[in-house]
């Protein structure tokens, strides 16, 4: 406080001197002083305050009696005032400062000062981070972040750096989770101060590994031995086999021709007696679960039945008499007719001559045994007399 005495008394000493100090230190500073009768109020803005400056500090240092006794108090009154706020910090940015000498001798204390300033918040601080879990599919997994600073916090967890909707609390939860949720999660605290990124946590799913079900293995039929051709003689049997090997029920059936041949569904398909219409193309259709299998061809061919023949020669007479007794003329008969077979009361067997004077036939390729034979005359008007008696003849 002595310094300021010795220095506003040496401004009253020494106009000049003053003018020179406030320019020289105000610089760009803008005063205004209005003097008033009996008072004076320093009223000084800054920037971001207001303060009432009281007057009584300028009586505690003596100054306002100093500057009466100059020369010219009123023009030294507003440098040592312009020196007084500058010295203070007043004045700052061009605004106004208002000197009230009206009030001058009764300030006796200083107003309040009312600060305008906002607030400093602390930025934010991750005290506790979050921690890679592993976990099994189904369960429930979480994650926290401990952390503190100015204001009101605010969390968003991401998942592989992507934000995550609705996860905005400092603990996360995952229910029931499963292998797509394996991933890094992170989470991004803020205030109105700046935002803190957490570390990324790992999440590791364990998904039990499930054997698949195997269906048991079915063997589709295969065959193993295939029908044969044959050739045989009519009257003698004949049968076609076919092997096979397969799972599952194994049904059959039997083709001649590729029709299906009706009750032949076995492994094996047998004639008992061929004849010669039992030739042809034989096959088999081997059925599994997997499927119908077809065998190849089997050709059956039939032989005739070689016999062994012989001739028998028949002669007759010309008869010269019908049967009632009447004559009978050569020009009168027209042919014969000749019934034969192997039983004496069943000859089914008939060969017809032609002509009155034919009176031998020869009877061709007859199996050996006893035959039987009868004759009887056809006329001109095509009418068949008696048959003769019969005769027989073995071969």
């Amino acid at each position: 406080m002595t310094a300021f005495t010795q220095m506003f008394q040496m401004i009253s000493q020494n106009f000049t001197i003053v003018i020179f100090m406030a320019q020289n230190y105000i610089k760009t500073q803008t005063v205004s002083v209005i003097l008033k009768v009996n008072r004076l109020i320093f009223l000084q803005h800054n920037l971001k305050r207001k303060t009432w400056f009281g007057v009584k500090n300028m009586y505690s240092l003596n100054l306002v009696d100093t500057i009466k006794s100059t020369l010219n108090a009123k023009i030294a009154l507003v440098f040592v005032v312009s020196f007084v706020l500058t010295a203070c910090g007043g004045g700052a940015g061009g605004e106004d400062v208002l000197v009230d000498s009206a009030n001058v001798g009764s300030q006796t204390s200083t107003d309040e000062v009312t600060q305008d300033i906002p607030a400093t918040v602390d930025a934010v601080q991750i005290s506790t981070q979050p921690h890679s879990i592993t976990r099994n599919k189904g369960e429930t997994a979480s994650f926290s972040v401990s952390a503190s600073g100015g204001g009101s916090l605010s969390f968003q967890w991401m998942k592989n750096q992507q934000s995550i909707q609705g996860a905005t609390n400092n603990t996360l939860v995952l229910s029931d989770i499963s292998a797509s949720d394996a991933a890094l999660y992170s989470v991004v605290v803020s205030n109105s101060a700046g935002f803190e990124n957490s570390l990324s946590a790992q999440l590791t799913v364990n998904v039990p590994v499930v054997d698949p079900v195997v269906d048991p293995v079915v063997n589709p039929v295969v065959i193993l031995s295939q029908p044969q051709a044959l050739t045989v003689e009519e009257n003698t049997a004949a049968s076609f086999d076919v092997q096979v090997t397969g799972d599952g029920d194994i049904s059959y059936q039997w083709l001649k021709d590729g029709d299906a041949i009706n009750g032949a569904t076995s492994p094996s398909f047998s004639l008992d007696s061929v004849t010669l219409s039992d030739a042809g193309v034989y096959s088999v259709i081997v059925t599994s679960s997997q499927g119908p299998v077809i065998s190849d061809a089997a050709p059956l061919s039939v032989t005739a039945i070689q016999v062994a023949s012989s001739t028998i020669e028949l002669t007759w007479d010309i008869p010269q008499a019908r049967e009632d007794g009447s004559d009978l003329a050569l020009y009168e008969i027209n042919g014969y007719v000749i019934a034969y077979g192997t039983d004496q009361d069943n000859l089914s067997n008939q060969l017809s001559v032609d002509g009155a004077s034919s009176t031998i036939t020869m009877l061709e390729n007859l199996a050996s045994g006893t035959y039987y034979f009868a004759i009887a005359t056809v006329d001109s008007d095509g009418v068949q007399g008696e048959y003769s008696s019969i005769i027989q003849q073995s071969i």
